[in-house]
């Protein structure tokens, strides 16, 4: 009993400081319609140790690349984004 408890502590404490990598796949619509099928992922335990967080790291879409040998370019795009 006592090796269980001492475990669960072990977990619990590696969980505070660690994050563990992992997929979330995502089934939820039609293979035609979705843009990615499975994502990075995160699950750690808050600091406060009352939550389990999952993190999921979805893809940015529209991401545009410009050539940086192009200064005219790179500041016209940070211009837009402000």
């Amino acid at each position: 009993m006592t090796n269980d408890i001492e475990e669960i502590i072990e977990v619990r404490d590696y969980l505070v400081n660690n994050r563990i990598h992992a997929y979330k796949y995502n089934y939820s619509l039609d293979a035609t319609v979705q843009n990615c099928d499975s994502y990075c992922s995160f699950i750690e335990l808050s600091k406060d140790q009352k939550y389990l967080k999952i993190i999921n790291r979805k893809p940015r879409t529209n991401v545009k690349y410009i050539l940086e040998a192009d200064p005219e370019k790179v500041q016209e795009e940070k211009m837009l984004e402000r």
